[in-house]
């Protein structure tokens, strides 16, 4: 049975002439199928009608389940008879839960959501945000403003769907002169979890998926630098889960070779980076 799993909706098609005679519904009864004539299509999200939504190894699993019962009277499209008295079908859409954002120090004008696909199976959007001030209500938008240094910078993670049960840890975040992620002049604020430069202060966020930060604003030596990049590592987990990497936080170890970090991070479920990147903004400094 076909199903589209996206991060604002999950669509199952199921075709006709496998549910003639039958109501369908999900865990939630409430969430009925509905006939195009030749298919049933039932849409729901990862919030509603009983869809329950869990962390499992490198994935996030949302499941729901369809059920056909047979119907109390004739349906209005002919349908009279039925061939099966109930019909049980496992709905499983699975989402990556690592992946790279990238940023200038102004987003995107068009603020198009990073789209991560895990398999071709699904899809989990996150945002990089610049805001103008520390209450992270008001991104930048329209024309790109210009930081100086020593002014603050504030940036967040944003999820652009709101699901309980699910939080992130910021693993790394470092800022380069050009939007290239493997850019080999990079200076991070953020690596394995813990804060690398003293001067990036941390806000909490009513939502767990979400992240803020701040940080003065900086520019990399020479001349020519007068644009700098972010980028950062997310991981999504359970919110109740004590033992995930997560709720572990900050845990530094020791620096080992490109190679053998790759190594570990297929063996842990490293998703492939997919970046979004915006900017930059030139930086208003004196010579």
């Amino acid at each position: 049975v076909p199903v589209l799993c996206k991060s604002s909706s999950i669509e199952v098609s199921i075709p006709k002439d496998l549910v003639g005679g039958l109501d369908l519904s999900l865990i939630n009864n409430s969430c009925k199928g509905v006939s195009n004539g030749t298919h049933v299509n039932i849409h729901f999200s990862l919030k509603s009608c009983g869809t329950v939504v869990d962390v499992i190894n490198d994935k996030i699993i949302a499941t729901n389940l369809v059920t056909g019962l047979p119907k109390q009277t004739p349906g209005s499209n002919g349908d009279i008879i039925v061939r099966t008295s109930k019909l049980l079908i496992p709905v499983t859409c699975e989402f990556p839960r690592r992946y790279t954002i990238s940023e200038g120090y102004v987003p995107n004008l068009k603020n198009s959501p990073l789209e991560i696909m895990s398999r071709n199976q699904g899809i989990f959007p996150f945002t990089l945000e610049i805001f103008k001030d520390k209450d992270f209500d008001e991104p930048y938008r329209g024309a790109l403003p210009t930081l100086k240094l020593r002014d603050s910078l504030y940036f967040g993670i944003e999820p652009l769907v709101h699901v309980s049960g699910l939080e992130t840890l910021v693993e790394s975040c470092f800022a380069t002169p050009t939007s290239k992620i493997d850019e080999i002049l990079k200076y991070y604020l953020i690596q394995d979890g813990c804060v690398s430069d003293d001067s990036v202060k941390q806000y909490t966020s009513k939502d767990h998926l979400a992240k803020h930060f701040q940080v003065p604003v900086f520019k990399f030596v020479g001349k020519d630098n007068k644009e700098v990049f972010l980028h950062c590592r997310i991981l999504v987990c359970g919110a109740l889960d004590e033992s995930s990497r997560c709720a572990q936080g900050c845990r530094r170890r020791v620096r080992r070779s490109a190679a053998t970090q790759e190594e570990d991070e297929e063996e842990s479920g490293h998703v492939a980076n997919h970046i979004l990147t915006g900017g930059p903004i030139r930086i208003d400094f004196d010579d």
